[in-house]
């Protein structure tokens, strides 16, 4: 009789097990999908607000502008314009008046990059703000081809992990949206502490994306265990 419970029991967790498989399978599937929407549509605010100061050539103008774009502000806290010094031109609040991005990672990728590509920093403490943020930014270009700065927009990492709360069936699920490139940290349930954000995540998950573009795999998370 222990012997039938004993099979009995390894089959009902098989099962069980299969079934969790089968629904992270399909949540990771939704998730990949609302990723891609969501910097989709920062991109095309990015392209639009980099557009209208080509056109203007004016900040100012293009700060007013900005300030009737109907975006999504619990996603992204506002719509930046920085020169090629690394000066903020807009907002031109109060709060960023002499602040320099000079230093800052995608500040230093499209000033070295001629290329029109998107940059996806990793989670960093905002100066105007102030909040744990990453941003996607665009190249600027004088019409001779030279380097006039960035457009950038913060976005909230909890624009993510809001929407993944949603359709997780328990509070013990852990989702993360991970850099491939840096390995560092976009959006994570739960959260994750502040000195984690920039700490390179240690996964079996990079050897077995060598492999393939998708899986599973069962391992003891390096941040909380």
């Amino acid at each position: 009789i222990v012997g039938e419970v004993g099979v009995g029991y390894s089959a009902l967790y098989e099962r069980e097990y299969k079934q969790l498989r089968e629904r992270a399978s399909l949540a990771n599937d939704v998730f990949a999908e609302h990723t891609i929407q969501v910097v989709n549509q920062v991109d095309i605010l990015v392209r639009t607000a980099r557009g209208h100061f080509e056109q203007t050539r004016s900040a100012e103008i293009t700060e007013r502008f900005l300030m009737h774009l109907d975006f999504p502000r619990h996603t992204i806290e506002n719509i930046y314009l920085i020169d090629a010094d690394g000066l903020i031109l807009t907002p031109w609040a109060e709060r960023a008046k002499g602040r320099t991005a000079a230093q800052r990672d995608y500040f230093l990728f499209h000033k070295n990059n001629p290329a029109d590509e998107l940059f996806i920093g990793p989670v960093l403490t905002g100066q105007v703000t102030g909040k744990k943020q990453f941003r996607l930014s665009r190249r600027i270009d004088r019409a001779d081809g030279t380097f006039a700065g960035i457009v950038l927009a913060p976005v909230e990492p909890k624009a993510f992990s809001s929407y993944y709360r949603q359709l997780l069936e328990t509070k013990e699920s852990i989702v993360a949206l991970v850099g491939i490139d840096d390995r560092k940290i976009r959006a994570r349930i739960p959260d994750a502490d502040p000195g984690q954000w920039d700490a390179q995540l240690e996964s079996p998950l990079w050897d077995l994306l060598k492999k393939s573009p998708a899986g599973q795999y069962r391992n003891t998370s390096s941040i909380d265990q």
